[in-house]
């Protein structure tokens, strides 16, 4: 007789919908889900996984007709790809305990709003790429490092809340995002990676923190609508191509500082460099008509 859960060891390796349920909780006896247990089941709403489960092994759940998830607060892994294509997973939570958030583990899904609890320390590249329904994002304290292109083409995401334990803003974090207005870099954050916020095309305020290191290479390439930014005291890394693509966005950086000498390599760019030496800022320094962007040193 087929079961509906086929368990080997503690390990989830079969789900058969035989009672065509709609909603399913995972036994609590068992530890891990193994690659491909839900793949494709169609019929299913609603799943929880309870705090027993420990590992999700990769494409465990893809392309499943889930439209909610519950994460109890047990996992520590999460392979690759574990949700991704779940075309009406509209709402997902995740619980306080969860330690992982795999690589591409919910690519493609539709939920609205998603909200991430300080005991994962690190969101794995791709996270939620491509959730082109995501409208909010809130990282809780705690969480330490979002992966490359965790949110990258989240073409509706408008509200984003990082938290003051971040560290590091991975390559193309929030590359795409093109309703994204505004954003505000938290306390601890020290590196921005290369094209983190590039081709966000209505972003308009950015605000970055005193105590940041590095901003890498197109970080905000083709934000057009960016039109002024202050560079932070501590920046001792600035790539030449940072803000390859903008259209005449005010830099201010902070004379005399490390970022001020390494802003001289702009001009090689086709970047105007301006001192703030009078209050109208006109003492150019560059003869050449800017390209794409002015610097303004204060």
């Amino acid at each position: 007789m087929e079961k509906e859960f086929v368990i080997e060891n503690g390990i989830l390796v079969k789900f058969n919908n035989i009672k065509n349920l709609t909603a399913v909780t995972i036994p609590d006896d068992v530890s891990g889900i193994a690659e491909q247990a839900f793949a494709g089941v169609k019929g299913i709403k609603e799943i929880t996984i309870p705090k027993s489960v420990r590992g999700i092994d990769g494409y465990a759940f893809c392309n499943c007709s889930l439209e909610k998830l519950v994460l109890e607060g047990g996992i520590e892994f999460m392979g690759l790809a574990a949700f991704v294509d779940c075309k009406n997973l509209s709402e997902i939570k995740i619980k306080d305990g969860v330690k992982a958030i795999g690589k591409i583990a919910f690519g493609e899904c539709a939920v609205k709003k998603i909200e991430i609890p300080g005991s994962v320390k690190k969101i794995e590249f791709e996270a939620f790429r491509n959730c082109e329904q995501l409208e909010e994002v809130i990282i809780n304290e705690g969480v330490e490092e979002i992966g490359g292109d965790v949110f990258g083409g989240c073409t509706a995401l408008k509200t984003v809340k990082l938290p003051k334990s971040l560290k590091l803003l991975g390559g193309g974090a929030f590359g795409g995002c093109s309703s994204l207005k505004e954003i505000k870099m938290p306390h601890n954050l020290e590196r921005i990676c290369d094209g983190a916020f590039a081709h966000c095309s209505k972003l308009e305020n950015v605000i970055l923190n005193e105590g940041l290191e590095e901003i890498g290479r197109g970080v905000f390439c083709c934000c057009n609508k960016l039109k002024k930014i202050d560079l932070p005291e501590s920046l001792y890394y600035l790539h030449p191509e940072a803000f390859a693509g903008c259209r005449h966005p005010n830099v201010v950086v902070p004379k005399n500082s490390r970022v001020e000498r390494m802003a001289r390599y702009l001009t090689y760019y086709s970047v105007q460099v301006m001192h703030a030496d009078s209050d109208d800022y006109g003492n150019i320094k560059d003869s050449k008509l800017p390209d794409y962007i002015i610097l303004k040193v204060i």
